[in-house]
């Protein structure tokens, strides 16, 4: 089964989404237009043949663990951790700041993720953290979080996982780094793709 590009041919949706969300005075108007350009960047942005939603996320504050119900992504946090060694990257576990998930070093081609981290989360952060080494250069951090966190989102997608809900938060906390999201549209696709080259999109999801 292959990838297939469905890009939508009005543009100007994605375009009026990300004005809504830098004009946003508040948390909340933020969080919802956020969701919306998810929606959105999803049809804008290749996604995959079968995309199936198993569980839905949990309500996210700042740095929760993120879990998906009660399935277990192993099979997919390995299959990861194969990618970013096939890829040239150096994976790393190690005790990091509370305030950290994962780091990555561009310089270094090292991922490194929190030790502690169960194995959804893992799997999550990884696709966010490769995305972080697959960017395009010269990006602001607002660019290259809402960058990495996109990517993360097409991962998770092909995987067979809606994580909007985490997702739009997490880009409503970067809100000022959206215009990335129509600059970048073609290069996060890439990313996407090229984290999930050899996943068997024809395998049915772990239930």
């Amino acid at each position: 089964m292959q990838a297939a590009l469905l890009y939508s041919p009005n543009m100007n949706q994605l375009d009026n989404v990300v004005d809504r969300i830098r004009n946003a005075r508040t948390n909340i108007a933020c969080y919802v237009c956020a969701v919306v350009l998810v929606t959105v960047f999803a049809g804008c942005v290749s996604t995959y043949e079968r995309v199936v939603t198993r569980a839905e996320t949990t309500p996210w504050q700042r740095w929760e663990s993120l879990t998906f119900g009660t399935s277990n992504l192993r099979a997919e946090l390995d299959f990861l951790v194969a990618r970013t060694a096939a890829l040239g990257f150096e994976l790393r576990w190690e005790a990091l700041p509370h305030q950290y998930r994962g780091r990555s070093n561009d310089a270094l081609h090292v991922v490194i993720l929190d030790a502690a981290l169960g194995v959804d989360d893992a799997a999550y952060t990884l696709a966010h953290e490769l995305a972080h080494l697959l960017q395009p250069p010269r990006l602001t951090e607002p660019e290259s979080e809402t960058f990495a966190e996109l990517t993360a989102y097409g991962v998770m997608r092909g995987f067979g996982y809606d994580t909007t809900v985490f997702t739009a938060r997490y880009l409503a906390y970067w809100k000022s780094g959206l215009p990335a999201a129509r600059t970048y549209r073609v290069d996060v696709d890439v990313a996407v793709r090229t984290i999930l080259d050899g996943w068997p999109l024809h395998r049915e999801p772990p239930r």
